[in-house]
């Protein structure tokens, strides 16, 4: 799961990178449009960056025979894999950005702390002009700014009041242009975006280019409603140079560092006209490119579902019949992984009788598949019905059904074309046997083994299960061994002529090397892992002897039929031909 966070946290960084660079490139040849068509380019392409994991269809991460790689590599020693052996970039990278999110979320926390106790010490503006807001002065803040949904508030530094009344007007009128807008609402959820997707510099980009283009549309506004541009200029010259520096507030302020000169330039200079025609080509020009780049990166680079189960989904459905007891509790049927294997369905009806304290004190089967009929009255007598007045029964049906996933009804299914034990002690033959959930005639379909598997290992844990070529069901009996070089160099070192050599050396001589077949129910069930081998190699470069160190019991078999096919060049000391004893490790891994 942390790699599928990890890649897909990467895929949606390169398209949020990709739709941002989509909107610098729309940025230029738009630049003379009105303030207010650009800024509603920006929001939308803000907003298209954020809905991008809801729109788009998340495809399950699925593996086929194109997607699975099998490595193969030869070692030395046997490495531990304990804390610390690795370094978890992928998890580290989560941690590190989930932390970051945390800061920016403490930091809108205090900010929105801050103002409020600027609040509760500003005094109101007297005489306050007449508005949607109320105005408070307080000499905590040098800069205006507005804050507040319901009741907002414009907070204006103490210095406001030696203004000139023009520029006072000019002020005001700004302010409450924001109030009308909702601009507060808009820079909250902006902050919010921020502190989410903190680590992403277009991100920032975009957001710096939507504030900027506020503040312009607001001045554009400001200036239309009072009709005096030097007042307004000259306001904004004054509050350049007492600025507040503290940038720990949500909030809207009058003028924010690096808005100063763009603002001013866009106040002075002459604006060229457009056409309504010309305005309403701009805006759906500009809206198809970003939504024809929304659909490229999500096609460039998709996110993806965590894998879909490759297995039957059974459900059992229960229906109580109409004047039963209200039930309280309910027990899931298991469903028997032998009618799983044989396709088994249908209805299980049972009489249950229910005691004066709801709880089923008995129940027998009516009707229904035998292989299902236990499963049914094993989940019947875990439920709890309301008391009723006497002890009564009632009727309740188990519906029983398959649900078999699409993406593997393509597959292959097996028929088992018999049964074969193999190295199981006197005694655990015939206690299998009977609780073997496949018989010589079923159809395994991807999947089956699994459930197979569980049901040895309730017989006994050292019992494993595989198809062969043949169809053959093989269930074995493997007497576990410590994984330790010490005991191969025993079994391998005893003659003269008999050396161990490293594992990267000898994998330099191998002359032909056959890789492994990835089996299809590791595949379904996503196993991976490495299968370590103490190797015998004969005088004349052929594996003599293989000696099996760790490994999971699915990628054991097919890397043993591979890896006994291996050839190396024959190892020389002294001038004669010896054999050597050294480590091969095979790795199976699903591509992501």
């Amino acid at each position: 799961m942390t790699s599928l966070l990890a890649d897909n946290l990467l895929r949606y960084s390169a398209q949020i990178a990709l739709l941002a660079a989509a909107g610098l490139a729309l940025a230029a040849p738009l630049r003379r449009s009105p303030a207010r068509l650009r800024l509603a380019g920006w929001q939308l392409l803000l907003a298209l960056c954020l809905l991008l994991p809801a729109v788009q269809p998340w495809p399950p991460r699925t593996s086929d025979d194109g997607g699975v790689s099998v490595s193969v590599s030869s070692v030395a020693t046997v490495r531990s894999a304990g804390p610390g052996a690795q370094f978890d970039w992928q998890r580290f990278l989560l941690l590190a950005i989930a932390a970051g999110c945390g800061f920016f979320f403490l930091r809108i926390a205090l900010g929105g702390i801050r103002i409020r106790m600027i609040r509760l010490r500003a005094k109101p503006l007297s005489p306050a002009p007449s508005g949607e807001a109320s105005f408070l002065v307080s000499g905590e803040v040098r800069s205006p700014l507005t804050f507040g949904w319901r009741r907002p508030v414009i907070l204006l530094p103490e210095s406001f009041e030696s203004l000139p009344p023009q520029q006072q007007a000019a002020i005001c009128t700004h302010e409450l242009i924001h109030v009308r807008r909702g601009d507060w609402l808009r820079a909250f959820g902006e902050e919010i975006a921020r502190a989410l997707l903190w680590f992403h510099p277009a991100i920032w980009l975009v957001i710096s280019r939507i504030q900027l283009l506020r503040e312009q549309v607001v001045d554009a506004e400001a200036v239309a409603s009072t009709g005096d541009r030097e007042s307004y200029l000259e306001a904004l010259l004054v509050v350049a140079g007492v600025r507040d520096r503290m940038r720990l507030h949500p909030a809207p302020l009058f003028l924010k560092d690096g808005h100063f000169a763009q603002r001013l330039a866009a106040l002075v200079q002459e604006k060229s006209f457009m056409t309504k025609s010309r305005i309403l080509f701009s805006a759906a020009a500009g809206a198809m490119t970003i939504a024809l780049a929304a659909v490229t990166v999500v096609t460039m680079f998709p996110l993806h579902a965590p894998a879909q189960p490759q297995q039957a989904a059974p459900t059992a459905e229960v229906t109580p019949r109409s004047d039963a007891p209200r039930i309280l509790h309910k027990a899931e049927a298991e469903y028997p992984p032998a009618a799983r294997i044989r396709r088994i369905e249908g209805a299980v009806q049972l009489e249950v009788f229910i005691d004066t304290r709801g709880v089923v004190s008995d129940a027998r089967v009516l009707s229904g598949p035998e292989e299902l009929r236990s499963a049914a009255l094993k989940a019947a007598l875990q439920y709890q019905f309301a008391a009723p007045e006497s002890p009564t029964r009632t009727e309740l049906e188990f519906q029983f059904r398959l649900k078999e996933n699409p993406a593997i009804s393509r597959l292959p299914s097996v028929v088992i074309a018999g049964i074969e034990y193999i190295n199981l002690p006197a005694g655990l033959e015939a206690r299998t046997a009977p609780r073997l959930p496949a018989r010589k005639g079923d159809v395994l379909a991807p999947g089956d083994l699994t459930d197979i598997r569980r049901e040895l290992a309730a017989i006994d844990r050292r019992l494993s299960v595989s198809m062969a070529q043949n169809g053959v069901l093989q269930i074995s009996f493997r007497e576990e061994i410590a994984v330790s070089s010490s005991l191969a160099a025993a079994d391998f070192e005893g003659t003269p002529n008999r050396i161990r050599v490293g594992g990267k050396i000898q994998s330099a001589k191998v002359v032909k090397k056959v890789t492994p077949q990835y089996p299809l129910e590791a595949k379904l069930e996503r196993i991976q892992g490495t299968v370590r081998f103490e190797a015998h190699i004969g005088a004349d470069g052929k594996i003599a002897g293989l000696k099996l160190v760790a490994g999971h019991p699915l990628l054991v078999p097919t890397a043993q039929e591979a890896v006994r096919q291996w050839e190396y060049a024959t190892t020389h000391l002294n001038g004669k031909p010896v054999e050597v004893v050294t480590m091969i490790d095979i790795n199976f891994t699903l591509s992501q």
